[in-house]
């Protein structure tokens, strides 16, 4: 890949190094989200990590220099401007089974602190996340399509089934599943598609490959150095009051079943989110909240909108590395000063073939 050759090749130059003070006094939040237990991350690149690139990881952060703090602590000192060196924060979105059983013994052995935003309503259910489960069911039936009688009755319920391609049909049975069925009738369609590509639906359920952690691992999970934090209850924020402030209720509700203690911080779910949610998430006793949006965060970051990097089997060692030494942050300036050039040249433009107009007329 290009990109990856050309980051050798700065880093080899000895850029990155020059570049680092790029991130001083600034805040890094890193996103995870599970780590491989079988072979994930070949689906899923973005949202699932190796053991063993997770340790090269979290090295490096340490050989980098940065000093990785709570949650609560980067964000109060980030808040009052005190923020020295190089420092990170780690968060773990959705509460994956392979976040307890490897995640967290690999930032034990680092001794790293980490926040993870623990959704609710399929760590209730201890069932494979159904949209995941899927997907990674038709991956795993390479060109196999499941077929639509095998499906039934579900299969009914499909607008134009028998004209859909099979990528289209993967994502219509999601649609109905996520938004028409139950939680036992998806269950009972996610085996039924098992069944019809000719994959294991059981062993993905057994050895949880989608499902979020069980009560028993919260509960073990949490520590002086692990943190569990708000990220909805049903992993979706509607811009609309009444239902944004649901989700966040429900989901600390829930939460405080599992461990009575303060839920203050917040990740928008799928990293959706809109400047309308400010207010009410704020009214919900929210204190922060993180989006997907890369970058790094200053004291003029909104506490509502923390910036983050996503990382994951698709990051490279070299992307990565560019992120802590400030390239990263340097190539999004330049970015956004290009697009900022574009645009002016292009109102420009508009501007000047308005007047042209107009004097023709």
């Amino acid at each position: 890949m290009f990109k990856v050759f050309l980051l050798r090749i700065i880093r080899g130059l000895g850029v990155f190094r020059l570049l680092k003070p790029l991130n001083r006094n600034k805040l890094l939040i890193l996103c995870y989200h599970a780590y491989e237990l079988r072979d994930e991350s070949q689906a899923f690149p973005k949202l699932f990590i190796k053991a063993d690139t997770f340790q090269k990881r979290l090295n490096t952060l340490q050989k980098a220099g940065y000093t990785v703090l709570p949650l609560s602590t980067g964000i109060d000192l980030l808040k009052r401007n005190q923020l020295r060196g190089y420092n990170a924060i780690i968060t773990i979105d959705d509460g994956f089974h392979s976040v307890a059983e490897m995640g967290i013994p690999i930032l034990n052995q680092f001794n790293m602190p980490a926040t993870i935003y623990l959704t609710t309503y399929y760590q209730q259910k201890q069932t494979p996340i159904f949209s995941l489960a899927v997907q990674y069911m038709f991956w795993q039936a390479e060109d196999r399509t499941p077929s639509l009688s095998e499906l039934e009755p579900f299969s009914q319920q499909l607008t134009h089934a028998d004209q859909l391609d099979r990528q289209q049909l993967m994502w219509a049975l999601i649609e109905l599943g996520e938004d028409h069925l139950s939680q036992q009738e998806r269950e009972q369609l996610a085996q039924k598609i098992a069944t019809s590509l000719a994959v294991d639906y059981e062993a993905i359920r057994q050895d949880k490959l989608f499902t979020v952690m069980s009560s028993q691992q919260v509960q073990s999970c949490f520590s002086p150095n692990i943190d569990i934090q708000l990220h909805t209850h049903r992993h979706q924020l509607p811009v609309e009051q009444q239902l944004t402030t649901r989700e966040i209720l429900e989901n600390r509700y829930a939460l405080e079943q599992l461990l009575p203690k303060t839920y203050d911080h917040f990740c928008y779910p799928s990293g959706f989110w809109h400047k309308q949610h400010w207010p009410w998430l704020r009214a919900a006793s929210v204190q922060s909240a993180t989006t997907c949006e890369a970058g790094l965060n200053r004291p003029d970051t909104p506490l509502m909108a923390l910036k983050r990097i996503l990382d994951g089997e698709y990051i490279s060692q070299v992307e990565f590395e560019a992120e802590l030494y400030g390239f990263g942050e340097l190539y999004r300036y330049f970015k956004r000063f290009a697009i900022k050039i574009k645009q002016t040249i292009e109102h420009a433009r508009h501007t000047v073939n308005a007047q042209y107009a107009k004097r023709a007329k």
